[in-house]
């Protein structure tokens, strides 16, 4: 028999009622996005300017905020949160790629759609990589925490047992 405590990457499955939930994310992220740029300038976008760089630089604390209210929104510990992410993540970017190659959704203006997609790119990016910090540093099992631990026989059938941390160990 083996028993195997949840690691922090471990990839848990999700079934595509998940799945569709973090699609539904990602469009509510994507459509979000749309609004922001076109209520800003095209001069918030233009590279001789101070505001780019303000941009890229807040999307730093867009991404904390997010990794704060993800968990919220897929019901689940911070630290398993990484998948739903990475789908948010990866489809809000398929959006946007479609948006910036097909579609004038963001400017007319090339210039602006080139620096616009940059931003982007980088707020992902940044989103993907403080989610990874951020589930580094949330906590190991506490007590009360719940994980499935999966018996392996000989005969190779398996049986997943419910397991809830204690500091009581056996006697």
């Amino acid at each position: 028999m083996t028993t195997r405590p949840p690691q922090y990457f471990d990839v848990p499955r999700f079934g595509a009622r998940q799945h569709a939930t973090y699609v539904a994310i990602a469009f509510g992220i994507w459509l979000t996005g749309v609004v922001i740029v076109r209520l800003l300038p095209n001069a918030a976008f233009d590279t001789d300017e101070l505001w780019p760089i303000l941009l890229f630089v807040a999307s730093i604390g867009l991404g904390v905020v997010m990794q704060l209210v993800i968990p919220v929104l897929v019901r689940l510990a911070p630290r398993d949160t990484l998948v739903p992410v990475m789908v948010i993540c990866g489809a809000a970017l398929m959006m946007d790629g479609i948006a910036i190659a097909f579609t004038e959704i963001y400017s007319s203006e090339t210039a602006v759609n080139v620096v616009v997609g940059g931003w982007l790119l980088w707020t992902f990016g940044t989103q993907i990589i403080i989610s990874i910090i951020m589930i580094g540093l949330a906590s190991p099992l506490a007590r009360g925490d719940t994980f499935t631990a999966t018996l392996q026989f000989s005969s190779g059938r398996t049986l997943d047992v419910p397991v809830t941390v204690s500091d009581n160990p056996p006697r």
